[in-house]
């Protein structure tokens, strides 16, 4: 990963967890791992590893290329627009 694409999935990262108001400690007692794995991946401290981006993306249900930065959107949001469109439907 070159280093404006691993800030950029940091960045991503540190927002999904914030959103959900997890601290890296919470958020890593939740994936059975270390906070400095968590802490790694926001700030790119050091190289984290696969297994833990892929704990972190199947926590917060996002897409791993959202999070590499290359596509432009999650399946949160996805979900999201889905769960709107469905609920005006069942309202009319």
């Amino acid at each position: 990963m070159d280093e404006d694409l691993s800030r950029e999935a940091g960045e991503r990262i540190r927002a999904a967890r914030l959103k959900r108001r997890l601290s890296q400690a919470a958020l890593a007692d939740e994936l059975g791992v270390g906070r400095n794995a968590v802490r790694g991946l926001e700030t790119n401290a050091w190289g984290a590893k696969v297994s833990t981006l892929r704990l972190v993306c199947e926590y917060f249900a996002l897409d791993p290329n959202y999070v590499l930065g290359l596509t432009p959107r999650s399946y949160v949001d996805d979900l999201g627009a889905i769960y709107k469109v469905s609920m005006d439907v069942l309202d009319d």
